[in-house]
């Protein structure tokens, strides 16, 4: 009985856990596809807890019925823990991939295929004991394969982990490097639970693994929302500020300057061609300075509307003229392949940032008063 009362309640709170972060993440989550990805997550351990809540109560229980709701959550139970980890490969290859999402969809439907494995065994388990049974007596036990689902399971979660990290490990950029090695959180919590209860099976630890690792994510993930621009995906004003405080503050740094832009004719897209459109170009231009940037690891940030920055460490304001042109060549690249009826073009304002001096401030208005000449026409990059 104190198994039972223990394995209940903590069933139980990973549910109110499990359920404050959905009604949140549902609310927060409507802007960036992405996040949908790991709602469904949250969604599937939702539907887990609950199904290990029924077959937990009924378990052991002769009366009628019984017994059929017992086989039918425990095989959900069984079939979500798998599916969990389904989902969550997917949320983690639109995460990585989000660039070139041309074979997407052919690898989601690779990525079902144990899946729907899995759900074919489960379905037939009642008659082989392949997986689990439930027995006259309305007990559930394993069955005689049942590290086929560990295997199942787990494979899921461990191949997003190894995918993370492979990209980590190729990617220059500081910040993004750190995002994708957080992919990887998801497997540690969930496996090492996952072990306590393969040989504990009495206590909900795989529940409270998943619930734990759900949380990580979560927090993650709105912290991110704090710090990067709902629409474009990249740091916004307030992780600007930050970062420019950084090289303000570590006078080893050298020479650092701040890159300000706006794209030209803005209110033309809009009022022309709509602002879905015009937010398609934001998203445009940020992908491609996010492209430029990333070949030395500069940051780029949206300041606000249609306006851009970029903070790049130089040696001379040389090098900052080849980035600009770094950036006009892939901007004019995009505008004749892009079919648009528009062509995107960009002025851009620089100013050296320096750190016995500067605050966060005066490098924006130094850099704001270059733009402001530039935009006035007496220099100007087009993309």
């Amino acid at each position: 009985m104190i198994n039972t009362s223990a394995y209940m309640f903590g069933d139980i709170i990973c549910f109110m856990v499990a359920f404050i972060v959905s009604v949140r993440a549902s609310k927060q989550f409507k802007v960036l596809l992405d996040e949908r990805f790991f709602f469904e997550v949250v969604l599937a351990a939702i539907i887990l807890i609950i199904s290990d809540i029924i077959s937990g109560t009924v378990n052991g229980i002769v009366l009628p019925g019984f017994r059929t709701i017992n086989i039918f959550a425990s095989g959900l139970y069984l079939f979500e823990l798998c599916f969990i980890g389904n989902v969550w490969l997917v949320y983690v290859d639109y995460k990585l991939n989000r660039q070139t999402k041309s074979a997407f969809k052919k690898r989601v439907a690779i990525y079902s295929l144990p899946s729907l494995v899995m759900l074919v065994l489960i379905i037939f388990s009642q008659k082989t004991h392949i997986i689990y049974y439930v027995d006259e007596q309305n007990v559930y036990h394993r069955g005689e394969d049942f590290i086929l689902h560990i295997v199942f399971s787990f494979v899921y979660i461990f191949y997003a982990s190894f995918i993370s990290l492979k990209e980590a490990v190729k990617e220059k950029n500081k910040l993004v490097r750190r995002d994708k090695r957080a992919l990887s959180s998801f497997a540690f919590a969930s496996f090492f639970c996952g072990m306590l209860q393969l040989f504990v099976p009495t206590l909900s630890f795989t529940v409270v693994g998943i619930t734990i690792s759900i949380l990580l994510v979560y927090l993650n993930v709105q912290t991110k929302q704090i710090f990067i621009d709902s629409l474009t995906g990249i740091n916004n004003r307030r992780q600007l500020n930050i970062y420019i405080e950084s090289i303000l503050e570590n006078r080893k740094n050298k020479s650092a300057y701040l890159l300000m832009m706006d794209v030209d004719r803005f209110k033309s897209i809009n009022d022309t061609f709509g602002h879905l459109e015009g937010d398609i170009a934001l998203i445009k231009v940020a992908e491609i300075l996010t492209r430029v940037c990333n070949k030395a690891n500069d940051f780029v940030a949206r300041y606000g509307g249609d306006e851009f920055a970029i903070v790049a460490l130089r040696n001379s304001d040389y090098d900052i003229e080849l980035l600009k042109k770094d950036i006009q060549r892939m901007i004019d690249a995009e505008n004749l392949s892009s079919g648009k009826e528009y062509d995107l073009s960009l002025s851009i304002g620089s100013a050296k940032i320096f750190v016995e001096k500067d605050t966060f401030e005066s490098a924006i208005t130094k850099a704001d008063k270059q733009l402001y000449l530039i935009k006035q026409g007496k220099s100007r990059v087009k993309l």
